[in-house]
């Protein structure tokens, strides 16, 4: 059975039931995080500069494996074939602190923020008058 629009009942259904769910497509409600972010600019800051070397270096890694394939296997010289070795082993050298730093700061962060958060509710859940519970 299709509706007007020559959708099946089924696919009708399914749409108006997601479409009916005020605020599912933004993320205002996450702003009541920043203030908890807010302490943590520094690391914050070194995690954003930490996801851009490992992003860039997974990159480059990428150019220096074809680098590798197409000149160093290529050529029957070797030392353009040690060359391009090193560079990938260079590569690794940047990749492995850069996304051990990733992981570290955003997970120190999230640690953080999150006992940050569960401080600010126990401390207002605590503020509240008896009768509150009483209610």
């Amino acid at each position: 059975m299709t509706d007007a629009s020559g959708n099946s009942g089924a696919a009708s259904n399914a749409n108006s039931k997601t479409s009916h769910r005020p605020g599912t497509r933004t993320l205002a409600p996450l702003r009541r995080v920043l203030p908890f972010l807010a302490p943590y600019k520094l690391r914050i800051f070194g995690a954003v500069i930490a996801v851009f070397v490992a992003a860039g270096t997974v990159l480059a890694f990428g150019q220096g494996l074809r680098q590798l394939v197409d000149k160093g296997f290529s050529s029957n010289d070797p030392d353009l074939l040690d060359q391009a070795i090193m560079v990938m082993l260079a590569l690794v050298v940047f990749l492995a602190p850069a996304n051990e730093s990733r992981f570290y700061l955003v997970a120190w962060i999230g640690e953080r923020v999150v006992a940050d958060i569960r401080r600010a509710v126990y401390s207002h859940v605590l503020s509240l008058s008896p009768a509150f519970f009483e209610s």
